[in-house]
């Protein structure tokens, strides 16, 4: 799946409701590219549930800006391994990407990069009692990059968590990476 292909393109996907499901992908070579080069935002609400097979990637290329909003008691978005490939989730990897995880929603992943790409500029919220996003390590290879090669920023606040065997902050020599926990 990729939103906004082309450079004028935008793209929007919501679910939002109790019961409601988004499932995308069914092989490790699965990617959903929210802001493939445009601008595109996906928000699963007030209990919806998205399951991903594969890839995320938010603000793929250099021109797009792309947004992933997780929101609400019981709303989900699991990224998943395929035979053990892929379940990742890379926010802004050339583009301008954002996670945003609040008032109670979880979030788990297999291995996050926040900035990937020296253009990418990624920041990742976790807000609100509750909220949570967990790193995994079901692949055996669980990376979390706040900042690889690109800008990358992950922020913490009014008791969310984040979950995760260790971190690397600024990881290669052009990453900036911001860790803010209040």
């Amino acid at each position: 799946l990729q939103m906004a292909a082309g450079v004028a393109g935008q793209g929007t996907i919501t679910a939002s409701g109790s019961g409601t499901l988004l499932q995308v992908g069914s092989s490790a070579n699965s990617y959903v590219k929210v802001g493939y080069v445009g601008a595109a935002s996906v928000s699963i609400l007030a209990g919806a549930t998205a399951n991903l097979t594969g890839s995320l990637m938010v603000a793929d290329q250099v021109t797009s800006t792309a947004s992933v909003t997780v929101s609400g008691a019981g709303s989900s978005l699991t990224v998943s391994p395929f035979n053990g490939f892929g379940g990742g989730a890379t926010i802004g990897s050339q583009g301008n990407g954002s996670l945003a995880v609040s008032a109670g929603a979880t979030v788990t992943v297999d291995g996050m990069l926040i900035g990937s790409q020296p253009n990418g500029h990624g920041i990742v919220t976790v807000d609100g009692k509750g909220s949570t996003l967990t790193v995994a390590q079901t692949s055996g290879s669980s990376l979390f990059y706040v900042g690889d090669y690109g800008h990358g920023t992950l922020e913490v606040t009014g008791g969310g968590v984040v979950n995760a065997g260790g971190a690397y902050v600024g990881a290669k020599a052009s990453g900036v990476g911001a860790v803010t926990i209040s």
